[in-house]
């Protein structure tokens, strides 16, 4: 992912204007596959500022994909926090 999909433009900005990336190398650090409960890689975890879920994927996502996952992200997360105003926004 790090070859084709975090370099694209729109995955970038998407990233920098609306999520706090984090990247563990789970070669040095493997213990971090166990802390988050993770099998393969690449895993994916969006959590919210409290730690809580809100989204896994695991394996290569291209763009589109890689999008439209943090997308569904962002619209769970709203509807974890029953923020139902922000849903029909999130969801276009």
């Amino acid at each position: 992912m790090g070859a084709v999909t975090y370099p694209n433009p729109e995955v970038e900005r998407v990233i920098r204007e609306q999520f706090v990336p984090v990247q563990f190398n789970v070669v040095e650090q493997p213990e971090v596959m166990e802390q988050f409960n993770a099998h393969w890689t690449p895993t994916l975890i969006v959590q919210d500022a409290k730690g809580r879920e809100h989204r896994r994927t695991q394996g290569y996502l291209d763009p589109p994909r890689f999008l439209a996952e943090m997308a569904l992200a962002r619209l769970q997360d709203a509807i974890n926090e029953e923020r139902f105003d922000l849903v029909p926004q999130l969801s276009r």
